[in-house]
C-alpha cells in the first residue's frame, strides 16, 4: 500500500478515476462537496450524483452475489435496522480509489455502512471497508450530509483531460523543486487543528466538512498529509494553501491555491 501511495503521490494522482471521467466508486458516498439525490421506494434506493454516476441499493431482500462482474459503483443490498439503513457491498473494480489520497483496494473489497438521520438536516453515513488482500484491519470513516432544500442536482460532465494533465503538472518531484520543505513545530501545528467548512464555487450552498488533524509532527487535511513550506504554509499535493489569522491571531480559514482559482475553507471549530 505504501508503495502504491507512494507512486501515486509522486505523479500527482494522475490515475485518480476522476481524472479520468470515471465514477467514483466506493469513495461516492464521501465526494467533497458535490451534492447527491436519494430516491427511495419499497424495494429499491436510488442515489443519483451529479456527475450522472448513479447507485443502486436493493431492499427486496435479495442477497449480494456470490461471483459479481465488478464493476465501478458495485453492488449493494440493504436492509433496516429500527431507523437505520444497513447496506452492504461488493463487486468494485479495482480501479477505483477508497479516498482522494489514493488509498487502493483489491475486488475483494466489502463495503458496509449505516445510514442514519441525525435529525432534519442533517444525515450521518458510518462506512466500514474490509479488503484482506490490502489490509489487516477494517477501515472506517464517518460522513455527515446537510440537507440542501429548494435545489436540484446541477449536470456534472467531466472533460476528458488525461492526455494534458502530465504536461500541465509533471510530477511531484519537480513541484517541489519549487519549495523547500521547513521543520514545523508540533505546538504550532496544533493551532490549525480543527473542523472547516470548504464550499466549490460551482455549489457554494453545499458544505463539506473538512478535518484538519495533526498525527504527530505531521499536519492532516483529511487523509492527505500536508507538507510544511513556511509556519502556516503547506502543500496540498502540489497546490500550496495556507492557513490564515485574524488581528487576534486565531485562525479563521485556510486558503488553496488551484488552476481554477483560490479555494478557501472557513473554519467553524478548533480541537479540543
Amino acid at each position: 500500500v505504501e508503495k502504491i501511495l507512494a507512486a501515486r503521490d509522486e505523479n500527482l494522482q494522475f490515475d485518480d478515476p476522476i481524472v479520468h471521467c470515471l465514477p467514483e466508486g466506493p469513495r461516492f458516498s464521501h465526494f467533497v462537496a458535490f451534492p447527491k439525490k436519494i430516491v427511495q421506494t419499497p424495494t429499491l434506493i436510488l442515489v443519483l450524483g451529479e456527475d450522472l454516476t448513479f447507485r443502486q441499493i436493493f431492499m427486496d431482500g435479495r442477497p449480494l452475489p456470490t461471483d459479481p462482474s465488478p464493476s465501478f459503483m458495485g453492488y449493494s443490498i440493504g436492509r433496516w435496522d429500527g431507523d437505520t439503513l444497513v447496506v452492504e457491498s461488493t463487486g468494485f473494480k479495482d480501479r477505483t480509489w477508497l479516498d482522494w489520497a489514493g488509498h487502493p483496494h483489491s475486488e475483494k473489497l466489502h463495503l458496509s455502512e449505516r445510514w442514519r438521520r441525525l435529525d432534519f438536516g442533517r444525515l450521518e453515513i458510518e462506512e466500514t471497508f474490509t479488503d484482506p488482500e490490502y489490509y489487516n484491519q477494517p477501515l472506517t470513516a464517518k460522513v455527515t450530509g446537510t440537507l440542501v432544500p429548494d435545489t436540484d442536482l446541477l449536470e456534472y460532465v467531466c472533460a476528458e483531460n488525461e492526455r494534458d494533465r502530465p504536461k500541465l503538472i509533471g510530477t511531484s518531484a519537480e513541484v517541489k523543486k519549487q519549495f523547500q520543505p521547513v521543520k514545523v513545530e508540533p505546538t504550532v501545528l496544533a493551532q490549525y487543528v480543527g473542523t472547516y467548512d470548504f464550499r466549490f464555487p460551482e455549489n457554494p450552498t453545499i458544505p463539506s466538512m473538512m478535518q484538519v488533524a495533526l498525527n504527530g509532527d505531521t499536519l492532516f487535511l483529511g487523509s492527505v498529509p500536508l507538507v510544511p513550506i513556511g509556519e502556516a504554509r503547506f502543500l496540498l499535493g502540489p497546490n500550496p494553501m495556507e492557513f490564515v489569522k485574524d488581528e487576534q491571531g486565531r485562525v479563521t480559514h485556510f486558503s488553496a491555491t488551484f488552476v481554477e482559482g483560490d479555494l478557501i475553507g472557513r473554519r467553524i471549530t478548533e480541537a479540543k
